[in-house]
């Protein structure tokens, strides 16, 4: 089984938008997968998975242009959803600039099994005088997923298995 991971989507607005007033939502990527797979095509679209895309070309109707089975193919559609990641060639493609601020912080995570705390809880925990945070979130079948901010300047890297 492939490690799971977590998506956090964090934006001021969510507090004002969900029924919940929430100030960040997650889900769990496995679960996503499945809900991308099964969901587009019930709205009448098409996801496509074990395709690589080769290039996106933005516009009013954008194309993209992607290899299946050996065949290189060009599919348009009215609206192009690219979540390739930090690295995202996709925002090349298409011109968009990256507009980035150094971040004063490491962020390092730990998924945890056997944690006998409520599956229901997240938890959070700021430390202000050391310039410090850590969060615990619930991540499914008794697991929970566990993160800690720190300062670049500590010192220190926490990373490894």
């Amino acid at each position: 089984m492939p490690p799971l991971r977590i998506l956090v989507l964090v934006h001021e607005i969510f507090s004002k938008t969900t029924p919940q007033q929430l100030p960040h939502l997650a889900f769990v990527i496995l679960k996503c997968r499945r809900s991308f797979s099964t969901q587009p095509k019930s709205a009448g679209a098409e996801a496509r998975r074990g395709t690589t895309v080769l290039h996106v070309e933005p516009g009013p109707r954008p194309k993209v242009t992607f290899q299946d089975s050996g065949a290189t193919k060009t599919a348009s559609a009215e609206l192009v959803v690219a979540a390739d990641g930090r690295n995202s060639a996709a925002r090349k493609w298409v011109g968009f600039d990256l507009h980035e601020k150094p971040q004063p912080f490491y962020f390092a995570g730990l998924l945890m099994q056997g944690v006998s705390v409520p599956q229901d809880h997240s938890y959070l925990l700021f430390l202000p005088p050391l310039g410090q945070a850590t969060a615990m979130t619930p991540a499914g079948r008794g697991r929970f997923r566990t993160y800690v901010a720190y300062q670049d300047h500590e010192g220190l890297r926490l990373q490894g298995r």
